[in-house]
């Protein structure tokens, strides 16, 4: 049995180990866990703009992390959600971990009234599945996204 439950100032080590992971596997690089663990518990405090859901299996493992941030904008008729981080962890995945996330936060978009919700997904041409995985819960393309590092 999957339990999923909002996460909580006391949680950011989890959450930030959760992202190390998923870094880690984009870059196909071993992250250094620590200077996550600070910004984790920040943005936990943040309740008001930044939320995270957690997935535990029956042995209260976690085995899969949602981060999603509030944004504004004029085309997006006011606020909106962009999801963050989304991980699951290997052996879980096409167990519909992922689609119990999304639902979590597509909850909590409609509770504080947003819009929509984006997403930034990664290379198409090696996350094939990650994009088709934002296809089945309803998502479409609206083109790429761009960064400015400062």
């Amino acid at each position: 049995m999957i339990k999923i439950r909002r996460a909580k100032a006391n949680d950011s080590n989890i959450l930030a180990k959760m992202v190390v992971l998923l870094l880690s596997d984009l870059t196909g690089n071993e992250i250094d866990q620590e200077p996550y663990m600070a910004i984790s518990s920040q943005l936990l405090d943040k309740s008001d703009s930044f939320s995270a859901f957690l997935a535990f299996n029956e042995s209260d493992q976690c085995i899969g992390v949602i981060t999603v941030t509030e944004c504004c904008a004029i085309y997006a008729r006011g606020s909106y959600g962009v999801i963050q981080e989304l991980y699951v962890l290997p052996n879980y995945r096409s167990k519909h971990i992922g689609h119990e996330l999304m639902k979590e936060v597509v909850c909590l978009a409609k509770t504080k009234g947003w819009n929509r919700l984006e997403v930034g997904a990664p290379n198409e041409d090696k996350w094939e599945r990650t994009i088709q995985f934002y296809e089945r819960e309803g998502f479409r393309e609206i083109g790429p996204r761009l960064k400015l590092v400062l």
